[in-house]
């Protein structure tokens, strides 16, 4: 599972606790990242976190969420 602009990440965490074998939360932002591994480690569960732009690549996941990137057209048009 891949959680793109994923801030708190509760999609990433929502799939491991729904039994996901791997889920990586992936926002731009330092701070996002920060509180996915907090959220993360507070539920109980592992995820993966990235910082890197993936917006526009071709990701290797299974399922992908895509947080609110849509509301700007420069990032629309990269999904």
């Amino acid at each position: 599972v891949l959680d793109i602009g994923s801030g708190s990440a509760i999609e990433a965490v929502a799939a491991m606790k729904a039994g996901a074998a791997i889920a990586t939360a992936n926002d731009i932002d330092p701070v996002c990242a920060a509180a996915a591994a907090l959220n993360g480690e507070l539920n109980g569960v592992t995820l993966d976190i990235s910082t890197d732009d993936l917006l526009g690549t071709d990701p290797a996941a299974d399922v992908v969420f895509i947080g609110d990137v849509f509301y700007l057209p420069e990032l629309a048009t990269r999904v």
